[in-house]
């Protein structure tokens, strides 16, 4: 019984440190995932500013009748 507490701790000490580690990187993964993604926002964000802004100078543009409104399909 005295060599199987040893080797229990050895046994369970190193499962709970590579548990550890691996939820440690887990928790990386998530964070710089979340990074990414706030990231992403503040382009979409950007991209769609940017398109508000092109729609209203077409618009004035055609208001001003510098460009035409016509259907090119037909």
């Amino acid at each position: 019984m005295q060599s199987y507490l040893p080797y229990r701790d050895y046994v369970l000490g190193d499962y709970a440190r590579r548990k550890k580690d691996l939820l440690n990187k887990d928790i990386n993964m998530v964070n710089k995932s979340r990074q990414v993604l706030r990231e992403q926002e503040v382009l979409s964000q950007q991209d769609l500013e940017l398109n508000y802004t092109t729609l209203d100078k077409n618009k004035k543009l055609l208001e001003e009748q510098i460009i035409s409104n016509r259907n090119t399909g037909n």
